[in-house]
């Protein structure tokens, strides 16, 4: 049997422990109007969230119901897609989401993305950590509406 030199699997969990991204590149994120376009995604995001707590199906009805920037069709975004807006290179009392999205803070954010074999569990992002979390679709949660 071969057997893995102890510094290679060190070397290995230390690569996959790295942050997953640096900061975005200038002119990725363009906020207009209260909303903020995603140059990489093409995603267009609720810029600044209004400070309340929903459910999960709550929060997807707000957003379904939103008219921002002269448009009608938000939606609650999927964990993958909120993923995208986590910058792990800001100080740790800021919330780890990038710097256009003012006044978010350090809470889980919805999505619409369930947990694999639980009908009454959902993900979101905690953007304190910048990591994906899952809990009871009916714990209250903050929203950021995509579209």
């Amino acid at each position: 049997m071969k057997t893995i030199p102890r510094w290679t699997l060190v070397a290995a969990l230390t690569l996959f422990a790295l942050p997953g991204r640096a900061d975005a590149p200038p002119g990725r994120f363009v906020a207009t109007n209260g909303t903020v376009a995603d140059t990489l995604t093409t995603l267009e995001w609720q810029q600044v969230d209004d400070d309340a707590y929903r459910t999960q199906d709550v929060a997807r009805t707000y957003c379904n119901g939103l008219t921002l920037g002269g448009s009608s069709d938000w939606r609650l975004p999927t964990v993958k897609e909120l993923l995208t807006l986590v910058n792990h290179e800001l100080t740790p009392s800021s919330p780890s989401i990038e710097p256009v999205f003012t006044g978010t803070d350090n809470e889980v954010y919805w999505s619409t993305t369930p947990l694999a074999g639980s009908a009454s569990k959902a993900w979101g992002v905690f953007f304190g950590p910048g990591e994906a979390t899952n809990g009871s679709v009916s714990n209250a949660a903050r929203v950021r509406c995509v579209r």
